[in-house]
């Protein structure tokens, strides 16, 4: 397999997201991220084989960095307390309702995503043009309610995205 044959089949794991957050990247504009580091300090870690690496946003594979992905998990987790201790920005768009907190643990998107990954077929056989504009119309509808970066943003975008194909 040639490097960009393995690029192409590392950015469709995940249909086109970011394996940890979810957002949509672009096959030009996504990087390479190697689950397990090749190096962490002075000690070899994780192969260089495609079964090691995931697609990733910019933001989500420098914050990961070199980290395990359970040490960056507990490092997200992390943020809500260091916002409140270190940015009185944070804290007065939290004071004003701009901001909602959630002791939710941190579950990526990669975690979430066989159950999301529904096939062409199965979507087309399940149910027939005016039930899948029925499921879309909905989904706008719930779309509209959540918050555009949260995780069930991007999930109802992925479910509106394999409709669209049928109708």
């Amino acid at each position: 397999m040639t490097k960009k044959e393995e690029r192409i089949a590392v950015f469709n794991k995940f249909d086109g997201h970011c394996a940890y957050c979810g957002q949509a990247i672009k096959l030009n504009g996504f990087e390479v991220d190697h689950i397990e580091a090749l190096r962490r300090t002075e000690v070899w870690g994780g192969s260089d084989e495609i079964k090691n690496k995931f697609p990733a946003c910019l933001p989500c594979n420098r914050g990961k960095s070199t980290f395990t992905v359970e040490k960056w998990r507990g490092q997200l987790q992390n943020k809500i307390t260091s916002l409140n201790r270190d940015s009185a920005t944070y804290r007065a768009a939290k004071r004003f309702g701009l901001v909602i907190e959630t002791t939710e643990s941190v579950l990526f998107y990669f975690e979430r995503f066989n159950n999301l990954n529904i096939s062409n077929n199965e979507v087309a056989s399940a149910f027939d043009e005016q039930e899948l504009r029925s499921i879309k119309i909905a989904c706008t509808l719930m779309q509209r309610k959540v918050n555009v970066n949260s995780m069930a943003h991007h999930d109802i975008t992925n479910i509106i995205e394999k409709i669209e194909k049928f109708i």
